[in-house]
């Protein structure tokens, strides 16, 4: 989960406390620290095959519809 490591009291003391410009003030990452499965060159393993499954409800709803 990405979420995880944004809960890290050792990194980020008061992770509960929303300050969105103090949380990542003069802080260096490199950049492949905190991002999600989907960025960079990898991508969800599931993704063909939602995409897939939204055509059908799509073309499913879209069957049932009376002009």
């Amino acid at each position: 989960s990405h979420s995880i490591p944004h809960r890290d009291e050792a990194v980020w003391p008061m992770w509960e406390d929303f300050r969105p410009f103090e949380r990542f003030e003069g802080k260096k990452y490199d950049d492949f620290q905190f991002t999600t499965f989907s960025h960079g060159l990898h991508r969800c393993p599931g993704r063909r095959l939602a995409f897939l499954q939204i055509n059908v409800a799509l073309a499913m709803l879209l069957a049932e519809y009376d002009a």
